[in-house]
């Protein structure tokens, strides 16, 4: 299936488990904290998420090999 932002409502409800979607158009990348400011501040963002797809990025991170700093190995 392939969808381009801003999405519908009925794009939305026609997914199911499983699908493979790929999506073209703004998808904003988020964490923990940006996804927590976000619904704390909804009605105050620079940007309009209605339609809008989120990535919830959350990295994977390890120590390098010498020991001194740190890697991320996957988003």
């Amino acid at each position: 299936m392939e969808l381009e932002t801003p999405l519908s409502k009925e794009d939305v409800l026609k997914l199911k488990i499983g699908d493979i979607v790929y999506v073209s158009g703004v998808i904003y990348t988020a964490g923990d904290l940006a996804h927590r400011k976000i619904l704390a501040e909804k009605d105050k963002l620079p940007f309009d998420l209605d339609g809008a797809v989120i990535y919830h990025c959350g990295p994977i991170v390890r120590k390098n090999e010498r020991g001194r700093g740190f890697e991320i190995v996957s988003a």
